[in-house]
């Protein structure tokens, strides 16, 4: 897949929970298939940050998040679509847990931008001891909160599968976590 199938340039969201690793598949992928890669922690976790520090307000810093999640979604979102118009194939993670649950977020998204693309979904669920030790091992602050309140968080997000109209869905077996990038590549091929 040199990014695109048939003309079309093909989009593949990648999701999971933080410390799935949405960003250790997608940098391979985007290096496999010469295909640019937008994370969201990259485009908007040090404004978050900068803003949280610069203008404390008692909040949580996931009630922050939460707050700020709408503009951070849209600055990601716009990249993607800046690639699509480009008609290049583009690789976006973030965790995505309000748009899967959309049964019509790309023919929304599609209709929306007038452009024609494919959509691969992607979601990852490693299971929770891999996922919890992936956020320890990363030690980011971001992370403490769900640490401290792990079964709250871990539950919260248990079976949350995609809803969205994605054109090929994929969840890779974690079983063989060294698998994982394989299985992908299948898909998207």
């Amino acid at each position: 897949m040199a990014g695109t199938e048939h003309g079309k340039p093909v989009l593949m969201v990648v999701t999971g929970l933080p410390g799935s690793g949405k960003t250790t598949l997608c940098e391979a992928l985007s290096r496999v298939l010469h295909v640019p890669y937008i994370d969201y922690d990259t485009v908007c976790q040090p404004f978050l940050e900068e803003i949280a520090q610069a203008y404390p307000d008692g909040r949580s810093y996931r009630d922050f998040c939460a707050f700020w999640r709408k503009p951070c979604y849209a600055a990601v979102m716009d990249s993607v679509m800046y690639n699509l118009r480009l008609g290049l194939s583009v690789i976006v993670s973030a965790p995505f847990t309000r748009e899967k649950q959309d049964p019509s977020y790309f023919s929304h998204l599609k209709a929306s931008s007038g452009l024609d693309f494919n959509v691969v979904g992607i979601d990852l669920h490693p299971d929770e001891h891999t996922l919890r030790q992936n956020l320890e091992r990363r030690g980011l602050v971001r992370d403490i909160e769900k640490l401290r309140d792990w079964p709250a968080f871990h539950q919260q997000h248990q079976g949350d599968i995609p809803q969205w109209d994605a054109d090929t869905q994929c969840a890779p077996d974690y079983t063989c976590a060294d698998s994982v990038l394989d299985q992908v590549l299948r898909v998207v091929s």
